[in-house]
């Protein structure tokens, strides 16, 4: 059995569709989390659907970190960017809490 490409697009069109349809993905939102994986200041929790993202990032400078916050955002991409003495870690994923992780480390 031949699988072509328009197939696997429909499929995975399919797939975010159900994620919107069924409610969307829960993610953490907060400007400040600190050392303990709290946030310092007010947090909140938001939704995401299809071809939108849960996102955490990690700025770092001489290698102490300086914040590290979470959200929701509709664009992202796991990278690593280097700046001489600043790096800025960020991940992304798509399920309920998934930007939940203690990424003090």
């Amino acid at each position: 059995m031949k699988i072509q490409m328009n197939d696997i697009l429909a499929l995975c069109f399919l797939m975010m569709l159900s994620i919107e349809i069924a409610g969307g993905v829960k993610c953490l939102g907060c400007t400040d989390v600190g050392p303990d994986n709290k946030c310092k200041r007010k947090s909140y929790e938001c939704t995401i659907g299809a071809w939108r993202f849960c996102f955490m990032q990690k700025f770092s400078k001489s290698n102490k970190i300086v914040y590290i916050k979470r959200g929701c955002t509709s664009f992202c991409k796991t990278e690593t960017r280097i700046r001489s003495r600043y790096r800025l870690k960020t991940w992304c994923c798509y399920f309920d809490y998934c930007n939940s992780l203690n990424v003090w480390y």
